[in-house]
Parts: C-alpha cells; sequence; structure tokens
C-alpha cells in the first residue's frame, strides 16, 4: 500500500466514525426526549417498598403460612426465603431485635390471642 492510500483511508475511517458518533448522540437525545415526554409519574401510583420491608413481609407469610406445620422450624425459614441460617440470624436481629427462634416462638404465642 502506498502512503497515499493509508493517508486516504484513515480520512475516510475518521470520517464515517464521526458520522456514527453523531448518530448515536442524536439517537440518544431523541430517545431521551421521546421518554420525558410519555412517562409522567404521579406520586400516588408509585409505590415504594424498602427491601427490608419487602424481606419482613416474605418471612411473616412464610412464618404464617407454616406455622401449623409440626415441623417448622428455623431451617424450614432460611429454605424458604433464601437465606443461610447466619444471614438470617443478623438481618433479623438488625431490623426487629429478635432472633429467628425468637420470631416464630413470638407469632405462635400471640396467634391464639388475635384468633
Amino acid at each position: 500500500m502506498l502512503v497515499e492510500d493509508r493517508a486516504e483511508m484513515r480520512r475516510y475511517v475518521r470520517q464515517e466514525l464521526t458520522a456514527r458518533v453523531k448518530n448515536l448522540i442524536e439517537l440518544r437525545r431523541k430517545l431521551r426526549e421521546r421518554f420525558t415526554r410519555q412517562v409522567v409519574l404521579k406520586p400516588c401510583a408509585v409505590a415504594v417498598e424498602s427491601q427490608d420491608e419487602a424481606f419482613l413481609k416474605k418471612v411473616m407469610t412464610v412464618v404464617e403460612e407454616h406455622i401449623g406445620d409440626e415441623e417448622f422450624d428455623v431451617d424450614f425459614l432460611c429454605r424458604n426465603v433464601n437465606m443461610s441460617r447466619a444471614q438470617l440470624q443478623r438481618k433479623l436481629k438488625a431490623l426487629i431485635s429478635q432472633s429467628p427462634m425468637e420470631l416464630v416462638r413470638t407469632i405462635r404465642l400471640e396467634r391464639p390471642r388475635i384468633c
């Protein structure tokens, strides 16, 4: 290849890259405009639930569903919330200051009063 051919090729590649970058930038701008016009969120329509609240709801649901099972224990709870026993212990202690066993015991004791 001649030196002049290489220089011509570089100019062509540079022009092509510049055109592609400009097109991508323009496409992003159009997408941003389109979505900002379409999406209007109303404060009451957005339900915000923290991860901790969702976790506690899941734990409570599992406990409530299986509270009558004789074989329900902390290991069963761990399997159903997909956590190790140690991780479940730490998380519940941090959130509600109770161990998993204390939580199950409290729910079992409180359940007859409610029903």
